[in-house]
């Protein structure tokens, strides 16, 4: 077994052989990650495409083929 912690966006990921521990655990990492950014998704912020996209990105996790296990997280945009 493998395992391997890894930091996204301030956020500690524990992962086991590529796989997440549960699905519950994903959303809840990808909660925190959209909550880090939700200004982004106000209407009087001046968002960029590629900030929407994210957030869009992030709400559309569990939608991969994949999920949950081997989860591409997109790329927090600067």
């Amino acid at each position: 077994m493998i395992m391997t912690v890894v930091e996204y966006d301030g956020i500690i990921l524990n992962i086991e052989n590529n796989v997440y521990t549960t699905e519950s655990e994903i959303k809840e990492i990808r909660n925190k990650l959209l909550a880090n950014t939700d200004t982004w998704g106000l209407k009087d912020y001046p968002s960029t495409p590629a900030q929407l996209e994210y957030r869009q990105a992030l709400r559309d996790l569990t939608e991969q083929a994949n999920f949950p296990n081997n989860i591409i997280w997109p790329t927090k945009p600067e």
